[in-house]
């Protein structure tokens, strides 16, 4: 006990001082009837004293896991024999310099097996590194059974990634060590399987089981029946190795067949009832509709609920939340109150998603027929805090004197619909959907009961291009929504037609090939309950359409360049490619716009006249 815990720590009972002064009385250790019991090895060992020690083993990983902050686990199972590639490498070499051939062919069976080791070695570091920055209820922390092979390349993972890790060893008769990798705290030894087990599976939030022995398929086939028979909660059970496993995954579909396993075992793990059902393909049913959990009514309902109950259905797999929104916009179906409540209280668990799942979501809601409804249900769920803050924003009106101006939350989801209506460019639908982010950042209150939002386009067009660049969008896509937020409001300057001939094509310009889509999505901004003035709106863009196409046809506007190009330029000023080449056609381009087509020779008495005058 020395060298583990400080005599004087409070855990300690005082019995710990008890045993201490025995030391100087004697040998604490010697057979004596008088011995302390808790200190007496023979006495702890008996058949009856069994049950202590069951108790035992279940506290001891249990408080140390505890004080280090080890909520949530997940457990790596796999072969033992399995050594890493440069092992089994130098394995290969030796066998070969020995020349045994039975060596040699067991060494070859270790290096193709070493990519096993060393998934499970990359798998350990990134779950590691995933939970570096989370705080201790969101930490995923890798637990093995403590020996070498794949239990080894886990642990080992986790120590790389600068983490600690969890092995949990068993005593045997061919005794097996504990891998070095194990954080040294958290290196248990246990006597009993049944208790080792427990401990697998007390803490797990998945397990992973990679190509293995006798002890893996038990390990796997226990955790199944488990969950099988309801006595722990679902979650989600990987197989690493498909070549490896096929026949084990074939022989599982052969017991659904001969009915030694139900079918409803399955669709228990399924999002929701109008999704579990199924079609027998067994001779005595064949064809027959498959449905334990009442799907086919929920679905002439047009209702959303679990198969089981919706907590443990979302806890198993939190993505399942965005899903039922999801289905509720794509299909109009209504999510059942206990399975709404269960969203709203575990929305937090979305935090434990990857971003491209969660993107993978969004995507499929914004080209629903509607999106708002799916917008609008991640707000009211709590979702959209957690998963797009930005939006939050948004929300809410704005009442000054009583008078309260438009909730820009409802606004932008009324445009995202108008856009839905028109076109399927899912960019397009985010670009409608992020035209009005800046607002929040640029609001102001205008003297006499006013707000303003100046330039807020401006700063949603940044925002919006953080905000993509997290969605993991393309930098072409990125790009098109910024230009088309920056110029959204552009239209707004028209008025009544004030604007020069120079001013349209200075906006066709600047939209370039975009400028079909920011039509699409100007009209698509006019969400007035007003109908005079969206009348008179829309007829302003009419105009301004008018005028752009009629330009387009007296002047190639959809291709604005200098009346010259760079070779005449460097011929006329006699320059070299420079940055004086690329100032002269700026200035070409600048005369282009404001005065429309001017001709080659007009041009070159311009362009002489700038260059001299400068």
């Amino acid at each position: 006990m020395d060298g583990m815990l400080d005599p004087h720590d409070r855990r300690l009972a005082e019995a710990w001082e008890i045993l201490r002064a025995q030391q100087s009385v004697g040998d604490i250790m010697a057979p004596e009837s008088n011995r302390l019991a808790f200190a007496d090895p023979e006495f702890l060992l008996r058949r009856e004293t069994r049950g202590i020690r069951f108790q035992l083993e279940m506290m001891k990983p249990d408080l140390a896991q505890q004080a280090q902050g080890v909520e949530h686990t997940v457990v790596v199972f796999g072969s033992a024999r399995f050594r890493s590639e440069e092992e089994s490498h130098k394995e290969l070499v030796r066998a070969r310099d020995s020349g045994d051939a039975q060596a040699i062919q067991k060494a070859q069976t270790l290096v193709r097996n070493a990519r096993y080791y060393e998934q499970a070695r990359a798998f350990g570091n990134v779950v590691t590194k995933y939970s570096a920055d989370k705080t201790n209820g969101r930490k995923l922390f890798i637990c093995t059974g403590g020996g070498p092979g794949i239990m080894e390349a886990a642990n080992r993972g986790a120590y790389e990634a600068g983490g600690i890790s969890v092995g949990l060893n068993i005593a045997l008769p061919h005794e097996q060590t504990p891998n070095p990798y194990i954080t040294p705290s958290l290196s248990f030894k246990f006597h009993y399987f049944a208790l080792r087990k427990m401990h697998f599976l007390l803490r797990a939030r998945a397990i992973v089981v990679y190509p293995g022995g006798f002890g893996s398929f038990d390990e796997i086939f226990e955790v199944l029946t488990l969950i099988q028979t309801k006595k722990i909660r679902n979650f989600p059970v990987i197989v690493m190795g498909k070549d490896f496993h096929k026949e084990m995954m074939e022989h599982i579909l052969l017991m659904k067949e001969k009915g030694t396993i139900s079918l409803e075992d399955d669709q228990l793990r399924r999002d929701f009832t109008v999704n579990a059902l199924a079609i027998s393909l067994n001779r005595a049913d064949y064809g027959a509709l498959v449905d334990p959990f009442n799907g086919v009514q929920h679905m002439q309902e047009q209702k959303l609920q679990t198969p089981l109950d919706p907590a443990q259905t979302f806890s198993d797999d939190p993505l399942r939340m965005m899903r039922a929104i999801r289905f509720a916009t794509q299909l109009g179906y209504r999510i059942e109150p206990n399975t709404y409540l269960a969203i709203q209280e575990n929305a937090a668990r979305i935090r434990i998603v990857s971003q491209e799942r969660i993107t993978d979501e969004l995507n499929k809601i914004m080209l629903a027929p509607k999106p708002s409804i799916g917008w609008d249900l991640l707000y009211k769920t709590g979702l959209l805090k957690l998963i797009f803050p930005q939006m939050m924003d948004l929300h809410g009106a704005v009442y000054i004197d009583g008078k309260g101006h438009k909730d820009n939350f409802y606004h932008t989801l009324q445009v995202l619909d108008n856009i839905a209506v028109n076109t399927d460019d899912l960019w397009l639908r985010w670009a409608a959907l992020l035209h009005d982010i800046g607002k929040p950042k640029t609001r102001a209150l205008i003297p006499g009961g006013g707000v303003s939002f100046h330039h807020h386009e401006v700063v949603g067009a940044r925002l919006a291009k953080e905000r993509l660049k997290k969605l993991r969008y393309s930098n072409e896509v990125i790009d098109d929504v910024e230009t088309l937020i920056s110029l959204h409001l552009r239209f707004h300057g028209y008025g009544d037609g004030e604007w020069t001939d120079s001013a349209v094509r200075r906006y066709v310009r600047d939209a370039g090939e975009l400028l079909t889509h920011l039509h699409v999505l100007t009209r698509a901004d006019c969400t007035t309950r007003n109908q005079r003035k969206a009348e008179l709106l829309a007829k302003t863009y009419d105009e301004l359409e008018s005028r752009i196409a009629r330009l387009a046809a007296e002047e190639e506007l959809a291709a604005i360049r200098p009346d010259l190009d760079g070779a005449e330029v460097m011929e006329l000023l006699k320059l070299k490619p420079s940055r004086e080449v690329g100032l002269a056609l700026d200035f070409l381009l600048e005369l282009r716009l404001e005065h429309g087509p001017l001709g080659k020779e007009r041009a070159t008495t311009e362009l002489l006249s700038w260059w001299q005058s400068r």
